[in-house]
């Protein structure tokens, strides 16, 4: 019978290890389970908001290259402009270039009277000598001819006591672009 109560006292001792070690098991695997749900909470919002910071990086630099093309767009439209601005007046100095004797004794001659002062020295393009001297006297202008020929392509030289004039057709056109640019941007590019 000692036996018989020492294995009871054994199968107890068992039993409330069993129980124990279950329990323990049981708080083992719940402590596990909010571990893992808690991880899994933070993996969530780790991937949520990487997704958010991603989104917005991708919005930043889709913005940047649109931003960038559109700016280069821009800018080569622009260079077409200043293209085709350069071709217009390019083709309007060859216009003037190729006016009559009559039509640039004309223009020189208010130029002339315009610019020059008593005593200046008139330097005229060799293209241009009898033109503008044609215009001297058309202007009545109190100018001296010079002997030798101006250095520009077309058009005349004033030289004073202390100051000289570039009066040649490029130098002309050049101030007329200056001041008429904007207008002649107006007439090429107007959305009409």
């Amino acid at each position: 019978m000692a036996n018989a109560s020492a294995d009871n006292l054994i199968e107890r001792i068992l039993s409330e290890a069993r129980d124990t070690a279950a329990h323990i098991l049981a708080e083992a695997e719940k402590q596990c389970n909010d571990i893992r749900s808690e991880q899994e909470k933070r993996i969530a919002q780790n991937a949520e908001s990487l997704s958010k910071t991603r989104a917005i990086q991708v919005k930043e630099i889709l913005d940047g290259a649109e931003t960038r093309a559109r700016l280069e767009g821009q800018k080569e439209a622009l260079a077409d402009k200043r293209d085709l601005l350069d071709k217009a007046f390019a083709s309007a100095y060859e216009a003037l270039c190729n006016q009559s004797s009559e039509e640039l004794s004309q223009l020189f001659a208010s130029v002339l009277k315009k610019e020059a002062e008593k005593g200046d020295m008139v330097f005229a393009a060799e293209k241009d000598k009898a033109t503008v001297e044609k215009a001297v006297k058309m202007s009545g202008a109190d100018v001296i001819m010079a002997d030798e020929c101006a250095s520009c392509e077309r058009g005349f030289i004033l030289r004073g006591k202390s100051y000289e004039k570039n009066c040649s057709l490029k130098a002309v056109l050049d101030v007329l672009r200056d001041s008429e640019e904007t207008k002649v941007a107006e007439i090429l590019f107007s959305k009409q």
